[in-house]
């Protein structure tokens, strides 16, 4: 049974079951914060759409991101002959990559199904050694 926490005593006797047009155990829609409706309305948009997998009962929410990649584009300069018996060796490195690991819940936010904490942009990096 679910019990309305306004009803009863403090020590939770005398509490009364929620009913909604007599069907025990149900919520009227007016008790639910506000917040929490937004927050839920956010999660079914992922629910049921190959986005988070509920078949399973060892987890609450277990997930499958389709598309989680990290395309790389980079290069590497490194070594400069000077002369026959002379040569400069250093290297720059360069890496741009779009991280597309995006978060289970959607604009719910939430972590990714690869465990980080959800992320989805471009990020370059850049290395020098002389």
């Amino acid at each position: 049974m679910v019990f309305d926490p306004t009803t009863g005593n403090p020590d939770g006797t005398g509490r009364q079951a929620f009913t909604v047009n007599g069907v025990p155990n149900m919520i009227p829609a007016s008790r639910v914060n506000p917040v929490s409706k937004n927050l839920l309305g956010l999660l079914s948009q992922n629910l049921g759409h190959g986005v988070l997998d509920q078949t399973s009962t060892d987890n609450n929410f277990s997930s499958v991101v389709p598309g989680f990649s990290i395309p790389i584009n980079g290069m590497d300069a490194s070594t400069w002959n000077i002369s026959d018996s002379n040569r400069l060796f250093g290297r720059y490195s360069l890496m741009n990559s779009l991280l597309n690991d995006p978060p289970i819940f959607g604009l719910a936010g939430g972590p990714s199904a690869a465990g980080s904490e959800g992320e989805v942009g471009p990020t370059t990096v850049t290395s020098l050694a002389p």
